[in-house]
């Protein structure tokens, strides 16, 4: 009997991946502990991270500056406020921002504190505090010369935010803008046309719910749905591409996921575009610097919070790049035997298989995987190769 095979090409190859190939590098360690809801912000090319929770509950106030250029790190001056885990960050005028957050003392405590940082000086000042109530993990953006923040969770009693307000470091003051739609907390952000989006986000309740900020209209704007409901997602802009990875996929049990999602605003959907190297994570610090992103920390969380201390840089691989990535993998899938290959690849690879909600079925180190055991209609599939890089991802009709 001939045996059927069907060829699936990379599903992003229609929204603009086919052309460019991404890969992650880790980096050099921050010089401290691991960290989960860190600060992160860039300036003038140089990565700002610090704050967050340690393994052992102890939160910082810490502020460091990493070089990609050198791969190197250097411990600057410390916030003069409180410490702090979950708090905002933008930068406006050259200037860092770092607003809210919160802390374990007993009762816990929320901040609406809002911090300026000048690399120049390095140096820290009070800023015009938020207006709303003590709260973390908020989301915020810049649209020109404003930060927008809101949303988040509260303490003593606050829970979770709907509120939002416009910072204008010219005036040192906030004006309230409409609120979102949704109370919650841990959604991700990114700006694209002009506009803010909000994507997912946690309270009680992991959400897949996009809406984007028009200033000029001041609404909230609904837009498609995320690929898969997820809190604490990093997102991250590199060579005017929008990608989200990682975040909190099932809250009850704990579930993470360690795909990477870009958005095609052409057709305003997703597609899976890579997977994150290393454990799946949430609440981890992300900069962009045009043509690279750096993603910090995070929780690997199962029972119990399990910061992570990893750097991570996204780039783009350069065309014409010899050795491994210069081949194009194809894979092939067998329905009638199960069977899914591997093919025009000469290295080592890992299969990785995962529900269509970023949930991982199944993987492999070899060029071969059966998916006779795979219950699911539809399944994703990662093809990395041995340190970890994306070759190829896409959906498969199992059967």
């Amino acid at each position: 009997m001939k045996k059927l095979y069907i060829v699936f090409l990379l599903m992003a190859g229609y929204n603009g991946l086919q052309a460019q190939s991404y890969s992650w590098q880790p980096k050099s360690y921050m010089p401290s502990t691991s960290r989960h809801a860190p600060a992160g912000f860039e300036i003038n090319g140089t990565c700002y991270f610090g704050m967050g929770r340690d393994s052992v509950a102890t939160i910082y106030n810490d502020l460091w500056a990493y070089d990609p250029a050198m791969d190197s790190w250097t411990q600057k001056a410390d916030l003069p406020g409180n410490t702090r885990m979950g708090p905002s960050c933008f930068v406006l005028d050259g200037n860092g921002y770092v607003c809210c957050g919160w802390t374990a003392t007993s009762p816990a405590v929320a901040y609406n504190d809002n911090w300026k940082y000048d690399p120049a000086g390095n140096s820290w000042t009070a800023a015009a505090s938020f207006p709303g109530v003590g709260r973390y993990t908020a989301a915020s953006f810049v649209i020109d010369s404003l930060a927008y923040v809101g949303t988040g969770l509260g303490a003593a009693g606050n829970y979770y935010q709907t509120d939002f307000y416009c910072y204008h470091a010219s005036t040192d003051s906030w004006s309230p803008i409409s609120n979102y739609p949704i109370a919650l907390q841990s959604a991700t952000t990114f700006v694209l046309n002009g506009k803010g989006f909000l994507v997912g986000g946690y309270n009680g309740n992991l959400y897949d719910n996009i809406y984007a900020y028009d200033p000029v209209l001041d609404q909230w704007d609904a837009k498609n749905a995320f690929a898969m409901p997820n809190g604490g997602a990093f997102s991250v802009e590199v060579d005017g591409n929008i990608f989200i990875g990682c975040g909190l996929i099932q809250a009850s049990p704990l579930a993470l996921t360690d795909l990477v999602f870009q958005y095609n605003s052409a057709l305003d959907l997703w597609t899976v575009a890579d997977t994150f190297p290393a454990l799946g994570r949430s609440s981890a610090a992300a900069v962009s610097l045009g043509n690279a992103a750096y993603v910090f920390g995070g929780n690997h969380q199962t029972a119990t919070i399990n910061p992570i201390g990893e750097l991570w840089k996204y780039s783009q691989i350069p065309s014409g790049l010899s050795g491994p990535h210069a081949q194009n993998p194809e894979v092939l899938y067998n329905r009638q035997s199960g069977i899914l290959q591997v093919v025009g690849y000469k290295q080592p690879v890992r299969i990785c298989i995962y529900d269509i909600h970023g949930r991982k079925l199944t993987e492999t180190a070899h060029s071969q995987l059966s998916l006779k055991g795979v219950a699911d209609l539809v399944v994703l599939y990662s093809i990395r190769d041995d340190v970890g890089n994306n070759l190829r991802s896409g959906k498969l009709l199992v059967q």
